[in-house]
């Protein structure tokens, strides 16, 4: 393996250029070391999956596997651990071996003969790589797989390639260290410190974000739904997300993950941004009903930034708002017409009323919102901050919460899912109070 200095990120290349010698138990013992670091956090203690290390040998399609307890919470994240038994398939490839193109070829092949042979008995099913996959390829492996087994449709189908297996690493520098560099011992000290850095994410994929940015969209969604995930990848998301862009990696991560990935990307859409009508009516209708998806879009809809009056944004609004209402399903129409509704209401009273538009569900103006957070050790309090947290733009969150704030009131905010805890939790303890 090419050698790193520790603190310095790796990139998709790095591992699409495992040497071809020892490629395959390289690639092997690193994603291993993936998986198990995803069941230590999804389950509270280091467990090592069944797994071979001789991937060439004949295996029936089952490189490794897991089964989550059945005590464990059963929700859906989209990624490497969840509800079930698990199969995990790795496939190493020799980049000097042949083009990339015939690569790809024989890997849907491989797919197509051996998918069959494990879907009927597993919940869950993934794929890694080590090579650069593009949005239409993953799309294709996808094909492949449930074209060969077309009852899986709708479980959990999970493709990574070298840029997600890269990501991981980097999101993960104690496993990254152990793998890619030979500076000396990691100590958890420097990787908690690491984990706070901002500059993963350019480090990394500065590259990918610029040539291929749907690719870099897919990857921070994978990375997204890890647990404990760097606070800075999910502030990235938001902004990297171009609707218009990216619809087709967008339902594809939502039809892979589920409910959950819906309401992860319900949560990041701009309304301002080409493709936010379209993409909502896909969101709405795809995984049926669903509060919080509706919720988090018509969220979106009463949140932004504008300069004086925010009437002219909001009958831009209105306007797509109004294409919806002649959608074929009727869910859409419905969401459409609360949309228009809250849009309406908030026209109205756009030069009255300053009120927080990002609480959907209540009308409450920014005065009472304050003036419900000035009271210290109330239930008012502690409801207000918890709206913040789930739902307000991060500049409003900055403006009324200090870090202390979040992290006394945290511990009393039970109803918080774990991302949004941890998200946080990790924003305020990276740096200080001062403003």
């Amino acid at each position: 393996m090419k050698q790193r200095l520790f603190g310095q990120a790796i990139c998709a290349d790095d591992v699409v250029r495992l040497p071809a010698e020892a490629g395959a138990s390289a690639l092997v013992r690193l994603v291993g070391a993936l998986i198990s670091r995803g069941i230590e956090e999804r389950e509270g203690k280091y467990t090592i999956p069944e797994i071979t290390e001789r991937p060439s040998v004949p295996d029936g399609g089952v490189d490794a596997e897991y089964t989550t307890p059945e005590n464990l919470p059963g929700h859906e994240t989209g990624g490497l651990i969840g509800p079930g038994r698990t199969v995990f398939q790795f496939k190493f490839r020799d980049a000097t071996r042949a083009d990339r193109k015939s690569l790809l070829r024989e890997l849907s092949r491989c797919l197509r003969e051996e998918f069959p042979r494990v879907a009927s008995t597993c919940d869950r099913y993934v794929l890694m790589t080590n090579l650069q996959l593009a949005g239409a390829e993953r799309k294709k492996l996808r094909e492949a797989a449930l074209g060969s087994w077309p009852a899986f449709t709708g479980n959990p189908l999970v493709i990574w390639g070298a840029e997600e297996i890269a990501l991981g690493l980097n999101s993960a520098p104690d496993l990254r260290h152990l793998f890619f560099a030979d500076s000396g011992p990691c100590t958890l000290d420097f990787a908690a410190t690491e984990l706070r850095s901002d500059d993963e994410i350019p480090l990394a994929s500065g590259a990918l974000k610029a040539k291929a940015p749907s690719e870099f969209v897919g990857m921070l969604l994978r990375l997204v739904v890890q647990p404990h995930t760097n606070y800075s990848i999910d502030w990235e998301l938001g902004q990297a997300i171009e609707p218009l862009r990216d619809r087709e990696v967008l339902l594809e991560f939502a039809r892979e993950a589920g409910v959950e990935g819906a309401r992860l990307i319900a949560a990041n859409l701009d309304p301002e941004k080409q493709g936010f009508w379209p993409l909502a009516a896909d969101l709405l209708a795809a995984l049926g009903y669903d509060e919080k998806v509706e919720g988090r879009l018509l969220a979106r809809l009463g949140s932004g930034s504008w300069s004086g009056s925010p009437v002219s944004m909001i009958e831009r609004r209105i306007e797509g708002a109004k294409s919806l209402l002649s959608h074929k399903d009727a869910k859409v129409v419905t969401w459409a017409r609360q949309a228009l509704a809250d849009l309406d209401d908030w026209r109205q009273r756009a030069l009255g009323e300053d009120r927080e538009e990002w609480i959907w569900d209540y009308r409450i103006g920014r005065a009472a919102l304050e003036e419900m957070l000035a009271r210290k050790d109330s239930p008012e309090r502690l409801w207000a901050i918890g709206r913040l947290l789930e739902d307000a733009p991060l500049d409003r969150v900055r403006k009324l919460l200090t870090r202390t704030d979040i992290l006394d009131a945290l511990p009393k905010l039970q109803h918080l899912d774990e991302a949004t805890r941890t998200k946080w939790e990790q924003w305020a303890r990276s740096g200080s109070d001062a403003r």
